[in-house]
């Protein structure tokens, strides 16, 4: 067992003392790339989880499944008997139409119907998309938030759809400021979640895109850690003399880790495998990378692309938690798929439109 397994040893147990503080933990996307390991581990841990989604979730253990479609109803009520924590992962991640119904109005009503039981904690996977194109290449948790609504792409230098995405998860942190009163609230807004296939998704880029991209930071946070920094939150908010503010939000990044650009890795790839579809001569400067992104998106105040900015961990890593596997390992995890698999298509894995 390495340091780092060592140190996060206990998320994957808990004591009488921590399971006896826990009631029902009502938890939202459990049927999604992130949810179904996330209900997996709260199983794991002798937890009793209600599920609330459209879709029936694995027969596990320990797990009472309400279904429930946010496009119809958002009647959370009758979902809060005995519990005492709510995780809430549900998300629209490609339909704009719908992105602020899901993201927004339900994550609204449920905070509502949360405070209303007197839920203890309440966790929000927002995003990391809310800053938009910051200012400044360091974002910490206090950079200003794109706004939630009206945004333009001189705010957010993306596609449409990731404009309208981070509008709409910035709506449900708006709900979260707008209700809290008696629940504790803990927001995390991760950068890119990340899968062994998702880190290798360079080989599916055209020599241009690798030489062009290659600087720009990946972003990537580990999916495993992600399920920790969860389940860490969860064991935290049950410890005495672990009060916290009624509302605290954390940069759920990997941006620390070594190598963390592109190029890193494939470099790191072409040198194990020698596949071709990861060789990069070079990389673009980022100041090249800079007026490239203005010019293309007709953006012309100073502000930053998502890939040359560096997301801070600091503020969570300052209560403890540190990431188990970490990015190096994702990466290493992925190269060893891909030996394993060395004729099947690289691509990212498929994700759900729906994570409810």
């Amino acid at each position: 067992m390495t340091k780092s397994a060592a140190r996060n040893e206990n998320l994957y147990a808990l004591t009488p003392a921590q399971s006896a503080a826990f009631g029902t933990i009502l938890l939202t996307g459990a049927t999604g790339r992130l949810g179904a390991p996330t209900l997996e581990r709260l199983v794991n841990l002798g937890l009793k989880v209600r599920v609330v989604t459209p879709d029936q979730p694995r027969d596990l253990p320990g797990v009472e499944w309400v279904k429930m479609d946010f496009l119809e109803n958002l009647d959370f009520e009758g979902t809060m008997d005995g519990v005492t924590h709510v995780v809430h992962l549900g998300a629209e991640l490609w339909r704009t139409e719908i992105m602020d119904r899901i993201n927004g109005t339900a994550t609204d009503a449920l905070v509502v119907a949360a405070e209303k039981a007197g839920v203890r904690t309440f966790l929000y996977t927002s995003s990391i998309c809310v800053y938009g194109s910051s200012r400044r290449r360091r974002v910490t948790e206090e950079t200003p938030l794109m706004p939630a609504v009206g945004a333009q792409r001189s705010d957010y230098m993306e596609k449409d759809f990731l404009i309208e995405y981070g509008c709409s998860k910035l709506l449900g942190e708006v709900a979260i400021r707008k209700h809290a009163a008696r629940c504790r609230y803990v927001v995390l807004r991760p950068t890119e979640i990340t899968w062994e296939k998702d880190i290798l998704k360079p080989a599916t880029w055209s020599k241009g895109t690798r030489i062009w991209r290659g600087n720009r930071h990946a972003h990537q946070v580990y999916y495993k850690d992600v399920v920790n920094t969860l389940v860490f939150f969860l064991l935290r908010s049950v410890e005495p003399g672990k009060e916290t503010p009624r509302i605290d939000y954390y940069n759920l990044s990997n941006d620390d880790a070594p190598d963390s650009r592109f190029i890193d890795f494939m470099r790191q790839a072409w040198k194990a495998t020698g596949d071709e579809r990861f060789r990069a001569p070079f990389a673009a400067p980022l100041w090249l990378e800079y007026i490239k992104d203005h010019v293309k998106w007709k953006v012309w105040n100073h502000c930053y692309p998502l890939g040359l900015t560096f997301v801070d961990p600091a503020k969570l890593y300052a209560t403890g938690y540190r990431h188990e596997h970490g990015l190096t390992q994702a990466r290493l995890a992925a190269l060893q798929w891909l030996k394993e698999n060395p004729d099947s298509p690289i691509s990212p894995s498929s994700m759900p439109q729906r994570m409810t």
